[in-house]
């Protein structure tokens, strides 16, 4: 008896897989012929918002549905995080076709009359991408029990005596939780999570939830662009740009100048160079604002990104790290990983950049 549709899509971060998103699976499985898993923030660093990668991901996903003997029905891919809802579409859109191609009949006679559809479950705001393919129908499923939340997993299991609900985990999702927590990639998630409540507790006595301004220096010579690692937590060993809070005496121009300073020692065959001298590099038509709410996880965070044009030589600029950045270097566009830069920090050189996404 043929199925409902050929294709089901599902799109998800699954950080962790939770039955949630398995009952989804396994509704799709029962109405289509193939469903395409697609793993989200595949390429993001480690954090307490996206602990696992997508590898660790993809294996617990496949371990879930490995005895369901559907060998060749589920297709698992990733997505990475954009700088862009339209850069993000087409991801998902050559994920799909990827498989879709992979089909043997629609490579040699095409898509034709096959029927293809998103499904998800309305639960909160992540579903949102269920609208956002007009061109495929939407599937809206719900589990009888829940509403699931990744979130609360991820908080009670990130804490000096994790939980692992096995009320709520696939046995796969729990021996690799069960797993995971040996690692020294816990103990930094732990420590990333500790300071960030923490952080977030300091402000609980503010009459309103604050919100943070900040800068970064997008700096640019000679196909490099201008980096330092983070030597403290959050995100303790990544790559980030230059910048920080701003002072409340200072505009914010004057206050990235001082952050690019303080945290690479930029300088040139003249010595350190001065603030009104970096000024002159900086062009102001290309500085841009970010202010996704979620962007930051000490809590809402406005940066004002300054980008810097240096002059192309063969000699850059000297840069080392300082104050609380642990080095600083000059990294050729060619080398930027988004899972080694803090937070969204790769996405912002993505767009002001206009750097192709990692797939």
């Amino acid at each position: 008896m043929s199925k409902e549709f050929d294709y089901l899509i599902f799109i998800g971060r699954f950080q962790p897989l939770h039955v949630g998103h398995q009952f989804v699976i396994e509704q799709a499985l029962e109405r289509a012929e193939n469903v395409i898993v697609l793993v989200g923030s595949a390429t993001s660093a480690r954090s307490p918002r996206n602990p696992f990668t997508y590898e660790e991901r993809r294996e617990v996903i496949d371990s879930t549905f490995r005895s369901h003997a559907f060998p060749n029905r589920l297709h698992i891919r990733p997505i990475s995080d954009t700088s862009s809802d339209n850069r993000w579409k087409e991801q998902v859109q050559r994920q799909v076709y990827s498989v879709l191609e992979s089909d043997t009949d629609i490579r040699l006679n095409g898509i034709g009359k096959r029927r293809i559809g998103l499904i998800g479950y309305a639960k909160d705001g992540s579903s949102y991408y269920l609208k956002m393919f007009p061109q495929w129908e939407s599937v809206n499923v719900q589990p009888d029990s829940g509403p699931f939340n990744a979130t609360d997993i991820r908080e009670r299991y990130f804490t000096p005596l994790p939980e692992i609900s096995e009320r709520w985990l696939s046995p796969a999702t729990v021996d690799f939780l069960s797993s995971f927590v040996r690692t020294q990639e816990f103990k930094d998630i732990l420590r990333d999570a500790a300071y960030i409540s923490a952080y977030r507790q300091s402000w609980n006595l503010a009459p309103f939830k604050p919100t943070f301004v900040t800068v970064d220096n997008v700096c640019v010579q000679s196909g490099h662009v201008l980096l330092v690692k983070r030597g403290d937590y959050p995100g303790k060993g990544l790559w980030a740009l230059p910048g920080g809070f701003i002072n409340h005496d200072e505009p914010l121009k004057e206050s990235a100048i001082r952050e690019l300073r303080e945290e690479t020692l930029i300088a040139d065959h003249l010595g350190r160079i001065p603030p009104a001298k970096l000024a002159g590099f900086i062009q102001e038509d290309r500085t841009k604002v970010f202010d996704d709410p979620n962007r930051s996880s000490r809590g809402r965070t406005i940066t004002h990104a300054f980008y810097y044009e240096f002059p192309d030589q063969v000699e850059m600029f000297q840069v080392q790290g300082a104050d609380d950045a642990e080095a600083a270097a000059w990294v050729p566009f060619g080398e930027l990983q988004q899972s080694q830069m803090f937070e969204d920090h790769y996405l912002i050189l993505e767009d002001m950049l206009n750097l192709k996404g990692a797939f």
